[in-house]
């Protein structure tokens, strides 16, 4: 009897620790579906102005094969492979535009040092000129949709083989 009940124990004991594991992380498909549909709507472009700072969309937000690529109004299209990240240096950062009561937040994308530059920023107004940065950075809308934003750019990187940051 003390065998079963022992083993009744160690069956309800293992149920609970289940059912305490952390949640499921999502997919590289979940997270490329969710940066593609919810992505270009928190990325934003800056222009400058006579009149001030004039924001607009990114579009064609897409992630193919690893690669993280987008195009703004300015005609600039930036191609990020995403194992190259410095998963640690995707952050949001304030703006030199930020202003009392009006914040502009920036998300950082950085390529790991011991890689070097490899984003490519091609801006077809200059007949097409590529250059290749280590670091790429685009407006965020809100702080709240950057922060989403940040979590799944990382994510998307370390399914993709960046190296996890450990802070």
């Amino acid at each position: 009897m003390k065998t079963i009940c022992g083993l009744f124990v160690l069956l309800a004991v293992g149920f609970v620790l289940d059912a305490q594991e952390a949640p499921r992380e999502p997919t590289l498909a979940e997270t490329k579906a969710w940066i593609e549909s919810e992505g270009p709507a928190v990325l934003k472009t800056i222009h400058l102005s006579s009149v001030g700072p004039i924001y607009s969309s990114v579009s064609d937000l897409v992630m193919i094969d690893c690669h993280l690529s987008w195009k703004n109004e300015s005609k600039i299209i930036v191609n990020v492979p995403l194992k190259d990240l410095d998963v640690g240096g995707v952050i949001l950062t304030p703006s030199a535009l930020s202003t009392a009561g009006d914040e502009n937040l920036m998300l950082r994308l950085k390529t790991r040092s011991s890689i070097g530059p490899t984003i490519s920023k091609v801006d077809m107004g200059k007949k097409g000129k590529q250059d290749l940065v280590d670091t790429v950075v685009e407006s965020v809308r809100t702080q709240g949709d950057g922060n989403r934003l940040v979590a799944a750019i990382r994510r998307a990187a370390i399914l993709c083989g960046a190296p996890a940051s450990p802070f």
